[in-house]
């Protein structure tokens, strides 16, 4: 992740003058995770079909026609999790939007504050910044709200697919023992 931001950076060196260099610094950051992130994710895409197809014929040999509930449970959780995961999306972008104001106004503090001493004008830059970082925390703290509610569907879908097979395989005269169930 390191080398792949100091890449980034020594390409931004080439950058055309007038991009501000804090929105410049909040990209290369965002890139180079999201880059790193890429292996990950590229072998869950493939990974994930195949490990789903083993599980369901695993599940289906033992249980038979009894996972088609944990299917459907599966089935209307994932909508869900799209949905929540849609909404804090969007609200990653507001966090990097007033990220970047901030910035912007650090920046701007900073170019002049030989002004800012002389004119005692440090309470109000200070002020302001303090506005645009609380800003910033509410939608971070929107954004770990809307990532602790995709953890609680994501972990909690394994346990209600499995009483959902396990019930429905009692339920329909199958016997539960460890062999099953283990």
């Amino acid at each position: 992740r390191t080398a792949l931001a100091a890449a980034l950076h020594a390409k931004l060196l080439r950058v055309p003058s007038g991009v501000s260099r804090g929105l410049m610094s909040t990209l290369v950051g965002t890139d180079a995770a999201k880059m790193t992130d890429l292996g990950w994710d590229f072998h869950y895409i493939w990974a994930s079909p195949i490990t789903l197809l083993v599980a369901l014929a695993m599940c289906w040999r033992l249980l038979g026609p009894a996972i088609l509930p944990a299917v459907g449970v599966a089935v209307i959780l994932i909508p869900v999790n799209v949905a929540i995961t849609a909404a804090f999306t969007e609200t990653e972008n507001d966090i990097m939007a007033h990220r970047q104001r901030r910035m912007a106004s650090i920046s701007e503090a900073a170019g002049s504050i030989l002004g800012v001493k002389l004119f005692g004008w440090e309470g109000r830059v200070a002020r302001r910044i303090a506005r645009h970082r609380i800003r910033e925390l509410r939608h971070v703290r929107r954004f770990s709200l809307g990532v602790a509610s995709v953890m609680s569907v994501v972990l909690s879908m394994s346990t209600l697919m499995a009483c959902a097979a396990f019930g429905t395989y009692s339920l329909t005269g199958g016997t539960l023992t460890s062999a099953v169930v283990f």
